[in-house]
Protein backbone atom coordinates (compact mmCIF):
# COMPACT_ATOMS: atom_id res chain seq x y z
CA UNK A 1 0.00 0.00 0.00
CA UNK A 2 2.81 2.40 0.87
CA UNK A 3 4.55 1.85 -2.46
CA UNK A 4 1.32 2.47 -4.36
CA UNK A 5 0.70 5.65 -2.36
CA UNK A 6 4.25 6.91 -2.91
CA UNK A 7 4.16 6.26 -6.66
CA UNK A 8 0.93 8.23 -6.96
CA UNK A 9 2.46 11.36 -5.43
CA UNK A 10 3.44 14.20 -7.78
CA UNK A 11 7.18 14.63 -8.37
CA UNK A 12 6.96 18.02 -6.65
CA UNK A 13 6.37 16.15 -3.36
CA UNK A 14 9.87 14.68 -3.34
CA UNK A 15 12.99 16.57 -2.27
CA UNK A 16 15.45 16.91 -5.12
CA UNK A 17 18.93 15.44 -4.81
CA UNK A 18 21.43 18.27 -4.39
CA UNK A 19 25.14 17.88 -5.04
CA UNK A 20 25.60 17.45 -1.27
CA UNK A 21 23.09 14.60 -1.18
CA UNK A 22 24.73 12.87 -4.14
CA UNK A 23 28.10 13.21 -2.35
CA UNK A 24 26.56 11.76 0.84
CA UNK A 25 25.17 8.81 -1.15
CA UNK A 26 28.65 8.24 -2.56
CA UNK A 27 30.12 8.20 0.97
CA UNK A 28 27.47 5.69 2.02
CA UNK A 29 28.24 3.53 -1.00
CA UNK A 30 31.95 3.49 -0.22
CA UNK A 31 31.19 2.58 3.41
CA UNK A 32 28.79 -0.24 2.47
CA UNK A 33 31.22 -1.67 -0.07
CA UNK A 34 34.28 -1.57 2.20
CA UNK A 35 35.65 -5.12 2.46
CA UNK A 36 36.13 -4.74 6.23
CA UNK A 37 32.33 -4.70 6.61
CA UNK A 38 30.76 -8.07 7.42
CA UNK A 39 27.99 -7.72 4.83
CA UNK A 40 27.39 -10.23 2.09
CA UNK A 41 27.33 -8.84 -1.43
CA UNK A 42 23.57 -9.43 -1.61
CA UNK A 43 23.10 -7.17 1.43
CA UNK A 44 25.22 -4.45 -0.14
CA UNK A 45 23.34 -4.73 -3.44
CA UNK A 46 20.01 -4.50 -1.62
CA UNK A 47 21.13 -1.43 0.35
CA UNK A 48 22.46 0.29 -2.78
CA UNK A 49 19.12 -0.24 -4.56
CA UNK A 50 16.99 0.77 -1.59
CA UNK A 51 15.37 3.99 -0.51
CA UNK A 52 17.37 3.63 2.73
CA UNK A 53 20.49 4.92 0.96
CA UNK A 54 18.75 8.09 -0.18
CA UNK A 55 16.88 8.56 3.10
CA UNK A 56 20.07 8.41 5.16
CA UNK A 57 21.92 10.68 2.71
CA UNK A 58 19.16 13.30 3.03
CA UNK A 59 19.35 13.06 6.82
CA UNK A 60 23.14 13.41 6.71
CA UNK A 61 22.91 16.62 4.71
CA UNK A 62 19.93 18.19 6.46
CA UNK A 63 20.66 17.09 10.03
CA UNK A 64 17.30 15.30 10.18
CA UNK A 65 16.49 12.32 12.35
CA UNK A 66 15.69 9.05 10.59
CA UNK A 67 12.67 7.23 12.01
CA UNK A 68 12.78 3.46 11.60
CA UNK A 69 11.41 0.31 13.16
CA UNK A 70 14.74 -1.41 12.56
CA UNK A 71 17.07 -2.07 15.47
CA UNK A 72 20.86 -2.06 15.28
CA UNK A 73 22.51 -5.32 14.26
CA UNK A 74 26.18 -4.44 13.77
CA UNK A 75 27.18 -8.08 13.30
CA UNK A 76 24.53 -8.77 10.67
CA UNK A 77 25.71 -10.14 7.36
CA UNK A 78 22.48 -10.57 5.41
CA UNK A 79 21.10 -7.02 5.72
CA UNK A 80 22.47 -3.54 6.27
CA UNK A 81 20.31 -1.99 8.99
CA UNK A 82 19.45 1.71 8.97
CA UNK A 83 20.53 2.28 12.61
CA UNK A 84 23.96 0.78 11.91
CA UNK A 85 24.53 3.10 8.97
CA UNK A 86 23.25 6.08 10.96
CA UNK A 87 25.56 5.21 13.86
CA UNK A 88 28.55 4.94 11.52
CA UNK A 89 27.88 8.45 10.19
CA UNK A 90 26.61 10.06 13.41
CA UNK A 91 23.15 10.52 11.94
CA UNK A 92 20.38 10.73 14.51
CA UNK A 93 17.78 7.94 14.39
CA UNK A 94 14.87 6.85 16.52
CA UNK A 95 11.98 4.41 16.57
CA UNK A 96 8.44 5.53 15.64
CA UNK A 97 7.02 5.45 19.17
CA UNK A 98 9.85 7.59 20.54
CA UNK A 99 9.26 10.01 17.67
CA UNK A 100 5.54 10.14 18.47
CA UNK A 101 6.30 10.88 22.14
CA UNK A 102 8.83 13.56 21.18
CA UNK A 103 6.20 15.19 18.98
CA UNK A 104 3.68 15.07 21.80
CA UNK A 105 1.35 12.69 19.98
CA UNK A 106 -1.00 10.53 22.06
CA UNK A 107 -3.52 7.81 21.34
CA UNK A 108 -7.07 9.03 21.12
CA UNK A 109 -9.29 7.62 23.83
Amino acid sequence: DLVTWARALPTSFWVADSDDIVAAMARLAVWANDPVRPYRQEAVDEFMASADLKLIAHAMVSGATVVTREQPAPDAKKRIKIPDVCNAFTVSWTDPFSAYRALGLKLAA
